[in-house]
């Protein structure tokens, strides 16, 4: 069967957060740049800067774990390690799925999943290298999740994105590990790694902290136990929230990218008169005019 007639692509993104306060006490001598050094500038092009960046990762144990992990997946996509990591305006990991479907069998769909890892270009040695610590951790960990699927819902997107494998808080432990092996301890107590250690449960707590929002989103959260008015800690890097409102707005991006690419699919294959077509038409709409009110949801 020839799957050439369309492919619909959703990208979605997870994130680097404001958590660190980065600032060097000290400055770190190796080679020929030192860690305050704008990581662009270290390598003789964007290529070898990364490597110089994974080549400090991997002095670390769990740098190397991660690292291992991560060339398997990128392996798996037919690439090298170095070949999803690239220059960016923010730090983070684009998981892009595509989707291929037949006029002839509007159900028979091909998913395909790719990812590329995005490094802030205006960071330090040492920010880049933590930053990239935690997107190798989204990259290699995170699982697939399909958007078109009837059980995607918010809340599981939520949870996966916050606490599930691969989401923030395991990146944020692994880029804390890190920093602990390769810096100086001064580094990592005057950091907000100091107020969670290697705890996923002190990091539940801390990510779920939203301030503000918590009125707003305390009764559509309410299977979010952790959820806090608190002052958070942690910002979205991308969308400069707090990561459980960062992303129940990247849930409303996707989902509407799903309705847009689904109404598309109709309108390719409107003129199938088979029952597979009434019945994908049946449960697009359905699925559609249900997120209606949510996808109108203000987020400030």
């Amino acid at each position: 069967m020839k799957f050439a007639i369309l492919a619909m692509l959703i990208s979605f993104n997870v994130f680097a957060g404001k958590f660190f306060d980065r600032t060097a006490r000290t400055l770190f001598k190796e080679e020929s740049y030192s860690f305050g050094d704008n990581w662009v500038r270290i390598g003789s092009d964007e290529k070898e800067s990364i490597k110089i960046l994974l080549r400090q990762i991997y002095k670390s144990s769990s740098g190397k774990k991660i690292i291992k992990k991560a060339r398997r997946r990128a392996n798996g996509y037919g690439k090298t390690l170095t070949d999803v990591i690239s220059i960016g305006d923010s730090s983070l990991t684009d998981t892009t799925l595509i989707r291929k479907f037949s006029r002839r069998g509007p159900l028979k769909i091909i998913y395909e999943t790719r990812g590329q890892i995005f490094i802030n270009k205006d960071l330090t040695v040492k920010d880049a290298l933590l930053d990239l610590a935690h997107e190798l951790t989204h990259f290699a960990m995170r699982p697939a999740f399909n958007p078109y699927s009837e059980n995607f819902g918010p809340v599981s997107f939520i949870r996966s994105t916050v606490e599930g494998k691969g989401g923030e808080i395991e990146a944020f432990l692994v880029e804390c590990a890190v920093l602990k092996d390769l810096f100086p301890a001064s580094s990592y107590w005057s950091s907000n790694c100091s107020k969670v250690g290697n705890s996923k449960k002190q990091g539940i707590i801390e990510y779920y902290k939203v301030g503000k929002f918590y009125e707003k989103f305390k009764n559509k959260f309410k299977d979010f136990p952790y959820l806090s008015p608190q002052k958070p800690l942690i910002i979205s890097s991308v969308y400069g929230l707090p990561y459980p409102i960062a992303a129940f707005k990247e849930y409303k991006t996707i989902i509407k990218k799903v309705c847009q690419n689904n109404r598309k699919q109709l309108g390719l294959i409107q003129k199938n008169e088979s029952p597979q077509f009434w019945q994908l038409k049946q449960k697009i709409e359905s699925r559609c005019q249900n997120i209606y009110s949510l996808l109108h949801m203000p987020i400030h």
